[in-house]
């Protein structure tokens, strides 16, 4: 099976840190592809970084196929299942969850006549997705506003962009402050 790897899916994906993609890729090299990649279709929705090392060091690996309804499940599905799977930085996790609100509130790829997204986006819209997310991630709305002002943040400074996918770690509340004195 040849399998594709959608890049709008592979964003939603906390970069590894480079000792973390090092130590990964010994542990494949040494003990095989012990966890299975997740396809939906073709397309790579669990395993990105596995599979760029099984590629590179010729392994092979198994994969696990899932069914999503639309692009809008899977894209959740993926955010979810990140949240849960590795320790993630307080800035990884913030940027999950601005991921995953900004997803419930542009769903595109999601089937807007479902009764699902029609509960989700109802008459009072935002306050649905912030309180959607904020369940999710079992945090506060407050988090979640802070999460989606730090990841807007981070968008627009390439500087802050490039250290966040590096996984190094900043300050949330400092970095916001800091832009809140510039502007």
């Amino acid at each position: 099976m040849e399998i594709i790897i959608d890049e709008e899916f592979s964003e939603l994906i906390p970069d590894l840190t480079d000792d973390e993609y090092k130590g990964l890729e010994e542990s494949i090299k040494s003990e095989g592809c012990r966890d299975a990649l997740v396809v939906w279709g073709n397309i790579l929705i669990d395993g990105h970084n596995r599979y760029k090392i099984c590629n590179k060091n010729k392994i092979d690996f198994k994969t696990i196929k899932k069914e999503f309804k639309d692009r809008f499940e899977a894209k959740e599905w993926i955010i979810k299942n990140q949240k849960n799977r590795r320790n993630l930085t307080t800035e990884q996790k913030y940027i999950l969850i601005a991921k995953l609100s900004e997803l419930y509130e542009n769903p595109t790829g999601a089937d807007h006549k479902s009764k699902e997204y029609q509960d989700l986006v109802s008459k009072s819209g935002f306050k649905d997705v912030i309180e959607k997310t904020s369940e999710v991630f079992g945090v506060s709305k407050s988090v979640v506003d802070a999460a989606r002002k730090y990841a807007k943040i981070i968008e627009e400074n390439p500087e802050l962009k490039e250290s966040s996918k590096k996984g190094e770690k900043k300050n949330v509340s400092v970095v916001i402050n800091d832009f809140k004195k510039k502007k």
